[in-house]
């Protein structure tokens, strides 16, 4: 869900999107992609400091998710 979008998806979002409960295992789970540098949580100008987006840093896995995977899953192989 992240990945889909590349300027970033708010918290309300998110948990609409993944169909996920706003609580500790999502906060987990987000803590543990920040801390690894694979997301990163920013407030948007002009937004609340409560208004938490998240956007995928690292590059490769944005190309993963974005251009291999979906061949993968058509079963198109490279060579």
């Amino acid at each position: 869900a992240i990945a889909a979008n590349r300027s970033g998806i708010s918290r309300n979002e998110l948990i609409k999107a993944l169909g996920a409960a706003s609580g500790g295992s999502l906060n987990k789970r987000l803590e543990e992609l920040e801390a690894s540098d694979l997301i990163k949580r920013y407030v948007p100008l002009g937004k609340k400091i409560k208004d938490h987006y998240y956007r995928i840093i690292d590059e490769y896995i944005y190309f993963y998710l974005k251009w291999i995977r979906p061949l993968k899953e058509r079963g198109v192989e490279g060579g």
